[in-house]
């Protein structure tokens, strides 16, 4: 015959097995969802950079990814500061190939020189933060860009597109999902035990909106459209410059950036991109605020290291044919 203690102990050990069970399963979605679904916008998620220190040790509830080092405005912005007087502002928004953060001497640093070595005073105030992509360079004209009177903010934009299409929710990013799956697990769970564990402290049901149906050209259109006008309603001018990456220009790719097609992530990643890259300029022709930048890195040997990331050679480059993109457009007049 059972005892009464010794059903208990059933009980226990079996709720304890399949609340652990249940927690395994919600491990195993979450790292799929860090690694497979969206593998360049969320690899800063992996173990080596948790045991070192994540780039971007902060989360913004509502764009994403938030940076924490150097001279920060709001907690927003990494700002270059002109040793002129009376200087413009521009604000410089994009993913990790402009930000800071990721890397210190992004084309923005060089930029920032160029100004600086033309004699011209100009604060850079850089935005831009990796994984973000035109969703969340609106949503920082929105919310931030109202703050500072900018004389020019400055989108360049297009490599996170791709990684995008990974999301069904507008105007979130799958890392900000990630985590807040993780803080705040919902009251049914996987297997529906711990949900009475969980029912008086983690009640909430997380909802990141409508499904997205628009095609991911559409998407990318309807923003940066919405950013230039939007950018009119604060008086400052906006344009949106097409980056480059790996085979979007007409150069030959060296040795090493060919091996680079050999990983599947980048080679899917650049397959859609050139679908996009090729529907966003038949539709922008009539936009006076649009550039396509897309063959600035044409004249180097040797610059990626990964599908849009490039060294340091190429962020010089770059900065040359951004700063003389703005000194013809008449952007900083």
């Amino acid at each position: 015959m059972w005892r009464t203690r010794d059903l208990i102990i059933v009980l226990i050990v079996s709720i304890t097995l399949l609340a652990s069970l249940e927690w395994l399963a919600r491990q195993i979605l979450l790292e799929s969802l860090a690694t497979t679904q969206a593998p360049r916008a969320l690899a800063l998620l992996n173990k080596e950079s948790i045991k070192k220190k994540l780039v971007y040790p902060k989360i913004d509830p509502l764009l994403g990814w938030a940076g924490s080092e150097g001279p920060v405005f709001n907690e927003s912005v990494v700002i270059l500061e002109s040793k002129f007087s009376q200087p413009k502002k521009m604000l410089v928004l994009g993913g990790s190939t402009s930000d800071l953060h990721f890397q210190d001497k992004s084309w923005p640093y060089y930029l920032a020189r160029l100004f600086e070595q033309k004699g011209l005073a100009v604060d850079i105030h850089v935005g831009a933060i990796g994984g973000y992509n035109s969703h969340q360079e609106l949503l920082k004209i929105v919310r931030d860009a109202r703050l500072v009177t900018y004389d020019l903010i400055l989108s360049y934009t297009g490599a996170n597109e791709a990684v995008d299409r990974y999301n069904q929710h507008p105007f979130t990013t799958l890392h900000t999902q990630y985590f807040l799956h993780r803080a705040l697990p919902p009251s049914k769970t996987f297997i529906g035990i711990s949900s009475l564990l969980q029912e008086w402290t983690s009640p909430i049901q997380l909802s990141f909106g409508p499904k997205d149906t628009l095609s991911i050209t559409k998407r990318f259109l309807t923003n940066i459209q919405s950013a230039h006008a939007l950018s009119k309603v604060y008086g400052a001018r906006y344009v949106a410059i097409l980056q480059p990456y790996l085979t979007s220009g007409h150069r030959s790719l060296s040795e090493n950036e060919k091996k680079l097609l050999d990983n599947h992530i980048t080679k899917d990643l650049v397959k859609t991109n050139k679908k996009l890259y090729n529907e966003v300029k038949k539709a922008v022709r009539n936009l006076n605020f649009f550039y396509d930048g897309s063959r600035f890195l044409d004249p180097l040997q040797e610059v990626y290291y990964d599908d849009c990331h490039i060294n340091d050679e190429g962020n010089e480059h770059l900065a040359t044919k951004i700063a003389q993109l703005i000194h013809e457009n008449n952007l900083l007049k």
